[in-house]
């Protein structure tokens, strides 16, 4: 599945699926039922806009997925 990026140096959103979850994200669940993902996803390759490989929060992160 394809995310969402926003490439640091280029200001640019670029769409990927080639990332990771790095170890110890959590799963927290609020008192109303809704899931939030905390932790840090990781590119698997260079940003397609300037070649780095950037590490995003995991809020930082676009899905288009409901």
């Amino acid at each position: 599945m394809e995310l969402y990026f926003t490439c640091p140096k280029k200001q640019a959103v670029f769409a990927t699926a080639d990332y990771f979850l790095q170890d110890g994200y959590q799963i927290v669940v609020a008192d109303s039922g809704e899931k939030k993902l905390v932790g840090e996803v990781c590119l698997g390759s260079g940003c397609p806009l300037c070649g780095e490989y950037h590490t995003f929060r995991a809020e930082e992160v676009i899905c288009t997925y409901d």
